[in-house]
């Protein structure tokens, strides 16, 4: 047998194999002659058979024999597989000659050295929860719990109109334009820009005519970028009436009991936790992030694959019971999750290695506490607690989850860290600057 290895790229590896022929046709005569043996074939005299069934028998041989020497020379090649192959190319088996064939794999990657991390400079986003923080929230949510009554006055900002509408593009109604008994609260930005703005101070029985321009990226082409003419006409103008702080309303936010002071302090509770985890979260994508600028490694591609299939699978999941939808893997392509998954792989080397050179062992106490924190949603927060401790799959996801902030906290003592204060609602808004998709 000969071998010959190509190294195609850093962990890329090109191998052909040239096995004898007459290796392949020992084996195959060997096959045949058990298999006349024991076996009955219609249309053939006893220890004969067809060129057809000898063929399928040396394909069969062809495949063991292909799977069998690329094992024999990763081991004397003393080669490390990071997988299965990614490509098999056989040559036309031709009776008497040598039969060669061509397998593309990758081998495992070199182990990450570690590189200085302190030129790493990130934001921590600051944030003292107050009183009026809590006040606002609550008017926020007797805000979605509200109605409308009718008011014969101007209309403004947060007061809902009901319109009647028709657009219009070079004088003629355009698709999806024209619209009757239309309940529209202004300054939502519900419609395009200018729309809303020009119907500030309307009046009921009011019509007006104005002309606004549809966004440049426009999902309707022939709309995009355009001027059009709008005709309104007011028939009725609403200001809005908060629900007031009752039983109706603390039950809509599952609060089976209890009165506004209770309820107050449910809302403060809950928005001190949703505060620390949003911080906490801006914090450790901006590291990961970094971390991942700071290393280039290939991977092999059967991991990327592999992990690209596994996030495609799990969003397709995930969508269906949410939204009661039937989505095939087909429906979604492959690349699109190619970049996430390289980047899950390679932020879980690197972790690693820091985690090892760096000792870390996973703190019970702060597991303990984040399993509590967890619970602390739910009405009967210990059986939680006793449910997720006896859950091992669940448990070990809260375990990586607190080394990986052991990681943060290790990583926070090497770097730059700014704070920033931000009011409540900029602190726990997600930040497209601070965050990574992993």
């Amino acid at each position: 047998m000969q071998v010959s290895v190509e190294n195609t790229s850093a962990i890329a590896r090109r191998m052909t194999i040239e096995v004898p022929g007459n290796i392949i046709q020992s084996e195959v005569a060997k096959r045949l002659k058990d298999a006349v043996s024991h076996a009955k074939m219609n249309g053939f005299r006893p220890g004969k058979v067809s060129k057809a069934t000898e063929k399928r028998y040396r394909d069969a041989v062809l495949q063991d024999i292909m799977l069998e020497k690329f094992e024999e020379a990763v081991k004397e090649q003393k080669l490390e597989l990071a997988g299965q192959p990614t490509a098999l190319e056989p040559e036309e088996f031709m009776q008497g000659k040598p039969f060669k064939f061509v397998i593309d794999f990758d081998v495992m990657p070199a182990e990450i050295e570690l590189v200085d991390h302190s030129d790493i400079e990130i934001v921590r986003p600051v944030h003292e929860l107050v009183d009026a923080d809590v006040e606002e929230m609550i008017t926020a949510l007797r805000k979605q719990a509200s109605t409308y009554k009718e008011v014969d006055r101007a209309a403004k900002d947060e007061d809902q109109i009901i319109i009647d509408f028709v657009g219009k593009l070079d004088g003629e109604p355009f698709e999806g334009g024209t619209a009757n008994g239309h309940a529209l609260v202004l300054g939502s930005k519900q419609m395009i820009p200018g729309f809303e703005e020009a119907l500030v101070g309307v009046k009921k029985g009011e019509e007006r005519t104005f002309n606004v321009t549809f966004p440049a990226d426009y999902n309707a082409e022939n709309l995009a970028g355009k001027e059009v003419e709008f005709t309104v006409k007011v028939s009725k103008v609403e200001e809005i009436e908060l629900a007031p702080l009752d039983e109706a309303l603390f039950k809509r936010y599952g609060m089976a009991e209890g009165d506004a002071e209770k309820f107050t302090a449910e809302v403060r509770k809950n928005m001190a936790r949703e505060l620390r985890q949003a911080i906490k979260s801006k914090i450790k994508n901006q590291v990961f992030s970094a971390l991942l600028k700071k290393y280039d490694v290939e991977l092999p591609r059967v991991w990327i694959d592999g992990e690209a299939s596994a996030l495609r699978d799990q969003s397709i999941n995930q969508m269906n019971a949410q939204y009661n939808m039937k989505l095939n893997p087909q429906d979604f392509p492959f690349d699109r999750f190619k970049e996430k998954a390289k980047n899950r792989i390679l932020l879980g080397m690197v972790i690693r290695q820091i985690i090892e050179k760096n000792e870390i062992k996973v703190d019970e106490e702060r597991v303990n506490a984040m399993i509590e924190d967890i619970a602390s949603v739910y009405d009967d927060s210990q059986a939680v607690i006793e449910q997720l401790k006896e859950d091992k799959q669940g448990l070990e996801g809260v375990r990586s989850a607190v080394l990986e902030e052991q990681v943060v906290d290790l990583l926070l003592g090497q770097i730059k860290v700014t704070d920033e204060t931000m009011v409540y609602q900029d602190a726990v808004r997600p930040n497209e600057k601070m965050h990574l998709d992993v």
